[in-house]
């Protein structure tokens, strides 16, 4: 795949609620992300980390994850994940 036609992703970490069983720190979150863009052949363009933001409240405030949406928007990427 040319470099060019690669997809350009945005890793998303947070921990999520450890009552769930997932508390994944953000750093591996990243790792391990990065290893499945890598598998994939996917360009990681930026990482997008909410420290300490569950996601279970409905009126909780992610800047990150805006920003990475307004990323998607506007075209800089065009690839997520989350591990």
């Amino acid at each position: 795949m040319k470099a060019a036609d690669r997809p350009r992703a945005g890793i998303y970490t947070r921990i999520s609620l450890a009552a769930l069983g997932d508390t994944t720190k953000t750093g591996d979150q990243e790792r391990i992300c990065r290893g499945l863009a890598e598998r994939l052949g996917w360009e990681v363009v930026d990482v997008y980390c909410d420290h300490s933001k569950s996601a279970w409240q409905k009126n909780r405030k992610r800047k990150q994850w805006d920003r990475m949406l307004a990323d998607v928007e506007t075209g800089r990427i065009n690839a997520m994940t989350r591990c």
